[in-house]
């Protein structure tokens, strides 16, 4: 017997079901809970460091080693990855989803970019941390 044939001779037990699920997701949908403009938590920083004229290999070798080693001293810290090109590089910091307050977090990549600039060579610029990496306007359309 397939299922339209089923639902049409079982006419009441259908649309009691029908009842039912529309009941039951006016239901969920009203009491799921929603905000306008939630809080989104960024878990990412970056670190951006240039030295104008240097190659991406030796950028590689004078810059990304040291900051990469100091950056993997934090312990909150889940992944590092690098671009480097001609002149400039840039670290990418993800911050393990456990951590729940990020500040602290972002002072101590401060910190270390601010310690590690003695290592680095003369004449390049000093590293910058950017925390607000991922702090863009997010439109969520949903049909």
């Amino acid at each position: 017997m397939n299922l339209a044939r089923l639902a049409i001779e079982n006419s009441r037990i259908t649309i009691i079901g029908i009842i039912f699920l529309v009941v039951v997701g006016i239901t969920t949908y009203l009491s799921y809970p929603s905000a306008e403009d939630p809080t989104i938590k960024i878990r990412n920083a970056s670190v951006t460091a240039s030295f104008p004229g240097v190659s991406a290999e030796r950028i590689e070798d004078l810059i990304v080693v040291p900051l990469e080693a100091v950056m993997r001293e934090i312990s909150e810290i889940d992944e590092i990855t690098s671009t480097s090109k001609t002149g400039s590089v840039k670290l990418n910091l993800a911050i393990r989803d456990d951590v729940a307050d990020l500040d602290p977090v972002f002072q101590d990549i401060r910190n270390k970019a601010n310690d590690v600039k003695s290592s680095l060579p003369e004449g390049m610029q000093d590293p910058t941390v950017n925390d607000e990496e991922g702090l863009t306007a997010i439109a969520t359309i949903a049909l």
